[in-house]
């Protein structure tokens, strides 16, 4: 059994419009604990979709990870891989 996902933990961003599921809840935005982002939806969604990720992941900011983790670009439309 997976272990309970502790929103406490995590760093949620609320968004101001409703999971795609119907739910009729509020969205939320989840960062990793190095700020990448994870996941979006309700609180019912994010316990599905965040349940197959590691817990130092979720929660502690040196994870081992298997590919180089860069910066964030400075220009928000770069970091969206959007062409300026």
């Amino acid at each position: 059994m997976p272990t309970p996902i502790d929103f406490n933990r995590l760093d949620i961003r609320w968004r101001h419009y409703e999971c795609h599921c119907g739910s009729g809840d509020d969205a939320y935005e989840v960062l990793d604990s190095r700020g990448i982002y994870l996941a979006l939806g309700c609180p019912q969604c994010l316990t599905d979709r965040l349940s197959g990720f590691r817990e130092d992941v979720l929660y502690g900011p040196t994870y081992v990870a298997d590919e180089p983790i860069e910066p964030e670009a400075d220009n928000d439309n770069v970091a969206w891989g959007m062409d300026v």
